[in-house]
């Protein structure tokens, strides 16, 4: 039975997460959910997403003690990430604050200016360098990943907690030399892979983020395996599910039975 590692921490996108293990489990494929968080619920660990949905993982990334896995596939959590995708030395965040009774159309301008709520709901956090960054798309090199102070106070760090994990890194640089596969989603692919050269030559992630990271320009399908680097990267929440079939095939499960499952979840309705 294929073998397949999800981590999770504070801030991961609980959909993809969510999507991602239960597409592989109907596939046959054996998941184990490990959390790099030290947080427990009656004894099992638990993670927040990045929506306030508390997951209940398997066990600890410590207590995943398999000598090897078929696959480690990351969720994302772009919330937590959007801070760590600004240059070194940003300048502070700027805060709007909402007189009484405006909170309301304030907030609604947080998707479209790529922002966060402040803690008390009355006002919006964000940085006009990252704006302009994600407005202008100019041509950086690679992400620069350092966090804003403002706003990586306010939201969890999701895929960035995932990136400053040394033991997952440790993994999946491991997992990558012995020609294993790899899976990321949404801020995954930038914030984890990019920032440790994992990051293969065809790729795709949330698109937000930029069109080229380094040598690597966004692929625009839905889902993109390099079978090469062995490495099946995915751009956000709604791709979830395509993601998993394509890590269960990556990883060898019968594509009748890819299919099969494909078919049951009505992805091509």
């Amino acid at each position: 039975m294929p073998s397949v590692l999800v981590p999770l921490a504070n801030g991961s996108e609980e959909l993809e997460a969510v999507s991602l293990v239960n597409v592989l489990r109907r596939c046959g494929v054996d998941v184990t959910l490990a959390s790099v968080e030290g947080d427990t619920l009656g004894g099992a660990p638990i993670v927040k997403g990045s929506r306030g949905t508390r997951v209940v993982c398997d066990g600890t990334l410590a207590e995943a003690d398999r000598v090897s896995w078929d696959a480690i596939a990351l969720a994302g959590g772009l919330p937590g990430t959007r801070g760590a995708l600004l240059p070194a030395g940003n300048p502070p965040c700027l805060v709007l604050r909402a007189r009484s009774g405006a909170a309301p159309f304030l907030l609604l301008l947080c998707t479209r200016l790529h922002c966060w709520p402040v803690p008390d709901g009355q006002g919006i956090c964000f940085s006009p360098l990252y704006l302009w960054m994600v407005w202008l798309r100019p041509p950086v090199p690679s992400p620069a990943l350092f966090g804003c102070p403002i706003c990586c106070s306010l939201m969890c760090a999701g895929a960035q907690t995932l990136s400053d994990t040394p033991e997952l890194i440790s993994r999946l640089k491991e997992q990558s030399a012995a020609g294993k596969w790899i899976g990321a989603i949404c801020a995954s692919p930038p914030v984890v892979l990019a920032a440790h050269g994992l990051l293969p030559p065809t790729a795709t992630w949330y698109p937000s983020v930029g069109d080229t990271l380094g040598d690597t320009k966004r692929g625009t399908t839905r889902v993109v395996i390099d079978e090469g680097a062995r490495v099946v990267t995915s751009q956000g929440p709604a791709t979830a599910i395509e993601f998993g079939l394509a890590v269960a095939g990556a990883v060898g499960v019968d594509p009748k039975v890819v299919s099969s499952v494909r078919e049951q979840l009505l992805v091509d309705l």
